[in-house]
Formats: C-alpha cells, structure tokens, sequence
C-alpha cells in the first residue's frame, strides 16, 4: 500500500473536481432517497416538544375511535385542547370530556365522541347528518347551556338570541286623554342596516274595544315613537320591536 501522499491526487485541480463529483453524487444519492409519497397504513405520525408533549398527530385509528384523522394539541393548561379534521369535518374541542345526553343529537359526534366548542362538517361521510355548523359556548358543560346549532337549513339557540340589526322592548305609556292618540319615542339603541321596520302590540285583554289601537312611527337606526289609543287613561305596555334590513 503506498503512502498517503502518493494517494492524493497530482494536483489541486484534480482534488476540486473530485470533491465537485462527490457532492453531486450525494445529491443525487438524497434526492433518489426522497419518496414521492409516503404511506402510513397502521398507528401514526406524532411531533413532540422539546418537553416530550405531543403537539400534533397524524393517525390512521386517532385515539382508537376507527377514525383516520389529523390533530394539534395545546397541552400547556394540562388538558388536551385539540383542532380536528377528519373525513371532511373541523373540530375543536378537549378531549375525553364527554356529555352522554347530547351524543344521540344529530351533528354531535362526528371526529369522536367528545364534546368540542366548534365544529364545521361537510356532512360527507357516509350515513351521517348533513352538514352542520356546532359552537357551544364552553366545553365539557351540562346539557341546557348557551350553544348555536345549523343544521340541514334551521338553526337553533339555547339561550338569548341577539342580532346587531334587531331592538325591542316594553314602554308604559299613559294617553293624555280618553280616544286621543299618545306618541313615546323610544331611544338608546343602534342598529346596523338601511332601512327599519317596526311593530307594536299592546299588552290588553281588551284590544279592539277598551284600548282601540297602537301604532309606529319614525324608525330609525336610533330610535322609533310608539303611539297608543285607549277609551279612558290608564297606563299601558306596549311591546315593540324594530329591525334594520
């Protein structure tokens, strides 16, 4: 075997392009190694922390419900605060905390059987409920509170409805005189919209006769007078409402 020195080769020009070879080898050597694509046909893909803690998976069976899915975790508070999305649904929840008395509602368990604060399905899965949009106001709660459901077209609330293009309320109003229309602007509020309607009824067991009518007048984003009839003086509510279209 001939010495070290002998083994290099004769000049510097010669060693460059060896060296060029040799990275161009290598390269071709990782890009041959790159698969185009990569399968997982049991358990998964989980990214940990520089802690340990898992923040993200990607399973086949994601938490042994059968469902194929993709997860990030915020585990910092000590529970898994979880997005979801799986076989065309989007969810947000924590898991493990369940509500065995909403599981049979249309459109609640959909990625698992969790209760999560929003989700957003396509309704594409086979044998499930059309698409849905679910948000509850807090996760892992009884059954009753606050929470927005649509659902094949309808929507429902739990608890009080509010829309920034919608006031009402109650104004007692006593007429100045017997059969004399008596007007009460009503303000305080805002409205988004254009153009207002309003509507008006009074709270009577005599209408058509003791009191003869309610009206409205000057709906506005602002405010919007109430008017009364009544054959004698006594006070009377009037509910009201206005919407901005």
């Amino acid at each position: 075997m001939g010495r070290q020195l002998e083994q290099l080769p004769p000049d510097m020009s010669s060693l460059a392009r060896q060296i060029a070879q040799l990275r161009r080898e290598l390269r071709e050597l990782r890009a041959a190694k790159r698969a185009g694509h990569t399968a997982i046909s049991t358990g998964g893909l989980i990214l940990n922390d520089s802690n340990g803690d898992m923040v993200a998976e990607v399973a086949t069976d994601w938490n042994e419900r059968g469902v194929s899915a993709v997860a990030v975790y915020d585990t910092r508070l000590g529970d898994e605060y979880y997005a979801a999305l799986a076989a065309g649904d989007l969810c947000f929840g924590v898991a493990g905390i369940t509500d065995e008395a909403d599981e049979g509602r249309i459109g609640f368990a959909r990625i698992d059987e969790t209760m999560y604060e929003l989700l957003i399905s396509s309704g594409s899965r086979p044998g499930r409920a059309p698409a849905a949009i679910n948000m509850y106001s807090e996760t892992g709660v009884a059954v009753g509170d606050s929470r927005l459901d649509v659902t094949a077209g309808s929507m429902s609330v739990s608890g009080t409805l509010k829309a920034g293009n919608c006031a009402w309320g109650t104004v007692t109003i006593t007429p100045n005189a017997a059969g004399v229309p008596t007007a009460m602007a009503v303000s305080g509020f805002s409205l988004t919209g254009t153009s207002f309607t309003a509507q008006a009824t009074p709270t009577t067991s005599v209408p058509g006769t003791t009191v003869a009518g309610v009206g409205i007048t000057n709906a506005s984003a602002t405010g919007v007078t109430v008017w009364l009839t009544r054959g004698n003086t006594a006070a009377t509510d009037v509910n009201w409402m206005v919407i901005g279209q």
